[in-house]
């Protein structure tokens, strides 16, 4: 806990007086003389909002800022069926206007409308909107001693910082996520798993499998030994990952459906719809594949149905993309097409790595159905969104995918230069038999998502 939560108001102004060099004469006003200021440096005297607004000008400072955050324990019941109303926007899917309630009650009810407004700026794919709202909730979380809303949170902005491919960002944002569980007595509580799972997601992206297989072992321990059913799914759905990353596809089936079954027995839809996607992003993986293919449409469509209600549009993304790759594995180019050109619509100019993913299966489909000038229309779409991501194992991976592409469209000199910059984001070879695979890791549930976060 740092000394900010010890902080009253008085101190506070205090020290944002002495900070810009003002004297207490400095802050009077209509009716605010020296002595009320006095009183309330001193703990003396509480002040009325008209107070607030009045020194928070003359400070230069939001109100938030002066009074400190608003916590869910200093609500009125009236302010608490307000946030109450904004949840459920946010539950039901009604991002937009979910952001613009929490928004507007920001100023007045602190940091819970402000952990609603980041939520729902996620959701809605305004990333940098959902990073700057993040970071005043860690503040402010960490100021007021929420220890496990700033864990959440830290969580919330791996996960953005990742759509973003903004691996080591992210990966930091993780470990800050494990730090605070610890700094804040939550170790063995469900917090604490879900960070250790962002962790585990986030050290597999970045290509530290040693460290991700000895977080992941000790876990899956955790989780065993006694946790919710979500975050043991969240648990071995992240081990699945770690386990495909080995080159062990049969153990990440194996976790990836054991995560499942874990998440069936909560209602968190979205949740299991999530870790459906990822179970069929495995299974397209392994070499029964073609004979698991009815499986993969099957729990796909499950997701499908459950994501139109509850999904956000990065959500139906994900979805879709993987339904094409089941499309191209079934031999339906046109509905390969038609899914991919669908996600692709569903993506934010923010959500660069997702984007570099769907163009990937967009160029393979339109290769698929015989359009050569099309695909190669994506490849160069994916080419320019490759070259705004950070080096790393994802995007290197999908330079080589789409070196597998311009090769197919008789392009070897676009081939080579994409080999070029697989090698320069990380060195990565193709493995026999496989095809490459996707920014986005789809072994990764360290949360289930900015309707469900909270």
């Amino acid at each position: 806990m740092t000394t900010a939560m010890a902080e009253t108001f008085g101190r506070r102004l205090r020290r944002l007086r002495a900070e810009r060099g003002l004297q207490q004469g400095d802050l009077v006003g209509p009716r605010i003389s020296i002595s009320y200021i006095s009183m309330l440096e001193n703990g003396n005297r509480e002040p009325t909002a008209r107070v607030v607004e009045h020194l928070a000008e003359v400070l230069g400072v939001d109100p938030v800022e002066l009074t400190g955050p608003t916590s869910a324990a200093d609500l009125t019941e009236a302010d608490r069926l307000a946030l109450a109303s904004a949840e459920f926007l946010l539950g039901n899917g009604d991002w937009a206007r979910a952001r613009a309630e929490f928004a507007a009650m920001e100023r007045t009810f602190g940091l819970p409308a402000t952990w609603g407004l980041a939520r729902a700026q996620e959701a809605l794919g305004a990333i940098e909107e959902a990073l700057a709202s993040l970071d005043r909730v860690v503040d402010g979380a960490d100021a007021a001693g929420d220890g496990s809303l700033v864990v959440r949170a830290q969580i919330a902005r791996a996960r953005c910082l990742s759509e973003q491919g903004e691996d080591v960002a992210s990966l930091e944002a993780a470990r800050a996520a494990v730090r605070a569980a610890a700094d804040h007595g939550l170790e063995g509580t469900d917090d604490h798993v879900q960070a250790m799972s962002t962790l585990v997601g986030e050290l597999y992206t970045v290509g530290q499998y040693a460290d991700a297989e000895i977080v992941a072992s000790d876990l899956i321990r955790l989780v065993d030994a006694g946790s919710s059913w979500k975050a043991r799914g969240s648990a071995y759905w992240n081990a699945a990952g770690v386990a495909e990353a080995r080159g062990d596809l049969t153990t990440a089936v194996a976790h990836s459906e054991r995560a499942l079954a874990l998440l069936s027995e909560g209602d968190d839809e979205r949740a299991w719809a999530r870790c459906a996607i990822a179970c069929a992003w495995f299974w397209m993986r392994h070499d029964t594949a073609a004979q698991r293919l009815p499986e993969i449409e099957r729990i796909l469509q499950t997701a499908s149905d459950k994501l139109r209600l509850s999904g956000t549009e990065l959500d139906l993304a994900y979805l879709e993309t993987e339904q094409a790759r089941a499309a191209l594995l079934a031999g339906d180019g046109p509905r390969a097409v038609a899914l991919a050109e669908s996600a692709l619509g569903r993506i934010s100019a923010e959500q660069r790595s997702e984007r570099a993913t769907t163009l990937l299966v967009l160029g393979e489909a339109r290769l698929a159905v015989g359009e050569q000038d099309a695909a190669r229309a994506a490849a160069e779409q994916l080419e320019l969104t490759l070259m705004t991501l950070p080096a790393g194992r994802g995007t290197a991976i999908t330079w080589r995918g789409l070196a597998d592409v311009w090769k197919r469209l008789g392009n070897p000199e676009a081939a080579y230069r994409a080999l070029e910059e697989a090698l320069n984001s990380q060195a990565i070879t193709a493995s026999p038999g496989r095809a490459a695979t996707s920014t986005t890791r789809r072994g990764a549930g360290a949360e289930a998502g900015p309707a469900t976060a909270g």
